[in-house]
């Protein structure tokens, strides 16, 4: 498929039913203050790179978090989960790191929905344009489920 389709979109970068980021549970991510995007309640455990490009942000630590630059040097953020940073990488595995080139639909982390969930944490995926240089930004239908690596998620018009 390439780096965008014809509609120069972002893919899902997990399968699930999209919310809205505005309804996460979290301040940061609701009021936008790291990026608007959109959030997704996940029916699997695989998070996929959304386009090609290349990782910038790896969290080391807790496993939880990939940032990638794709087209045009737009910075993405995925983030696994809502406070997930305090289970310090349990149940998480990160399957690249920084300076890494990616694939649309290449696995990047992969997480135990269970291990979150039990630990009284939600599962749900962010995925924010970090930087969109002031571009228009367009979602998908936020009640619309998606399938990762195939649906598009986001539309950008600067790309």
């Amino acid at each position: 498929m390439g780096l965008f389709n014809k509609q120069k979109g972002l893919l899902a970068p997990v399968s699930g039913q999209c919310i809205s980021l505005r309804d996460v549970k979290d301040k940061v991510f609701s009021r936008l203050m790291l990026g608007d995007g959109i959030a997704i309640e996940p029916t699997e455990c695989t998070v996929v790179a959304p386009a090609d490009g290349t990782v910038e942000v790896v969290m080391n630590e807790t496993e939880h978090t990939v940032g990638l630059k794709v087209r045009n040097d737009v910075e993405v953020l995925i983030h696994v989960g809502v406070n997930t940073s305090n289970l310090k990488g349990k149940g998480f595995k990160c399957l690249v790191k920084v300076g890494d080139k990616v694939k649309a639909g290449m696995p990047l982390i992969e997480f135990d929905k269970k291990i979150i969930e039990e630990s009284g944490y939600k599962s749900t995926i962010i995925f924010i344009i970090s930087d969109n240089h002031d571009q228009a930004i367009n979602f998908k239908n936020e009640t619309d489920i998606v399938i990762a690596g195939k649906d598009i998620v986001l539309d950008l018009e600067c790309i």
